[in-house]
């Protein structure tokens, strides 16, 4: 710390002020003083923060020790809201709180349909029908008895296997008669498939996607062939009519067609038309002539 100085004067110095000299000497010495004082702040200021950081540290142990009782202590019980189309049970280390749930679409049960019968009397034929649910395969007798579509869906339901089945009129024209097969319950558990074994008769076809074989009746020697992968949404009847004949390959032929579901076109074939040739009609079906009328 700086003192005070008398004024100094020396003989044979004339000129020299002492005064000033010592003056600077003195602030000078004042220099290392000041920054030893302010270092000192910074450290007692670094001390406070350091001792606020330890309590912070302090609180965030205290936090995480509830938050690890949470995760590894699970809960006692676990509700629904009332109305809630769903239940809940606890597993794995879940926190404890309240959780909001959203349900955009319910599960629906799998409803499976043949194609389209003229009755509800229509033969099926004789031999058994295989559904398969979960794994399991179960085999119904199908016998004379009961080979009729009212017949095979009583037969299902006296099976009792999870599903039921039932004759439907849909009101479309040619073939409006459907066995309707639908899962008791919902969910991919209780998903079934169907696989008949019927001779005899017209067996049902479920969602098929091959053209199976077609039933005519005509007059001539062009036989038609049917063929292509059906992209149809249901299994359906197609019923085709020549409206104007002649012989495949030099005359022009007019071929007129409808569906179970009321499709409908005209099929026009010309007089160059070569025999064999695929004709496209609808939903994946084609058409193919033989020589001849």
């Amino acid at each position: 710390m700086a003192g005070s100085i008398s004024n100094l004067s020396l003989s044979n110095f004339t000129g020299i002020d002492f005064n000033q000299i010592m003056q600077s000497i003195l602030l000078q010495a004042q220099v290392p003083e000041a920054q030893l004082q302010q270092q000192v702040t910074a450290d007692q200021t670094a001390i406070s923060t350091v001792g606020q950081i330890g309590g912070d540290l302090t609180s965030l142990q205290t936090a995480l020790g509830a938050l690890n009782t949470d995760a590894t202590s699970l809960p006692l019980s676990v509700q629904t809201g009332a109305g809630a189309p769903f239940t809940a049970q606890v597993s794995g280390t879940p926190l404890a709180g309240n959780y909001s749930v959203m349900v955009n679409q319910l599960a629906t049960p799998q409803v499976t349909a043949s194609q389209g019968y003229a009755s509800d009397t229509s033969v099926m034929g004789t031999g058994t029908i295989g559904i398969t649910i979960g794994g399991a395969t179960t085999n119904i007798s199908i016998t004379s008895s009961n080979d009729t579509l009212d017949g095979v869906a009583q037969a299902i339901n006296s099976a009792g296997l999870g599903v039921t089945a039932q004759v439907v009129n849909t009101g479309l024209p040619g073939a409006p008669y459907r066995l309707e097969i639908i899962s008791n319950s919902t969910g991919g558990a209780q998903a079934f498939t169907i696989s008949p074994s019927l001779s005899g008769g017209t067996s049902p076809v479920f969602n098929a996607t091959s053209i199976g074989p077609a039933t005519t009746s005509i007059t001539g020697t062009s036989t038609p062939t049917f063929g292509g992968t059906y992209t149809g949404s249901f299994s359906q009847g197609y019923y085709f009519t020549v409206t104007s004949g002649g012989t495949v390959g030099s005359s022009a032929l007019t071929i007129a067609w409808k569906s179970d579901s009321g499709e409908s076109g005209t099929i026009n074939v010309p007089s160059t038309y070569t025999a064999g040739t695929a004709i496209t009609v609808a939903d994946g079906i084609t058409l193919s002539l033989a020589a001849g009328t």
